[in-house]
């Protein structure tokens, strides 16, 4: 079995953290300026809280139930994606070698 690469794990989740922060920024700009993009960030806001919304259907990442339990719920989110993007990642070197 091999190695737990904790540098690939953290490099992708620090990568899905800034793509996270930088479209919700994107999409509460748009919100507020009345952008027809803004539907664009709604969408991609919704496929990135698909994880967590899996635990339970009402619990969407960016839940509006204080800052200390939002971060709680983006950071849980983010743990989700990351690991299943490390397996695709995984998975994939694998193929790759075989």
């Amino acid at each position: 079995m091999n190695k737990f690469k904790t540098k690939l794990f953290l490099k992708v989740f620090f990568a899905l953290m800034l793509v996270e922060f930088l479209v919700g920024l994107l999409d509460v700009f748009l919100t507020q300026s009345n952008s027809g993009l803004s539907t664009i960030t709604s969408w991609l806001m919704f496929i990135f809280s698909m994880p967590i919304s899996f635990i339970r259907r009402d619990l969407p990442f960016y839940a509006a139930e204080g800052a200390v339990v939002g971060i709680f719920y983006w950071v849980l989110n983010l743990l989700i994606q990351t690991a299943i993007v490390y397996v695709v990642i995984e998975l994939c070197k694998n193929r790759k070698n075989n």
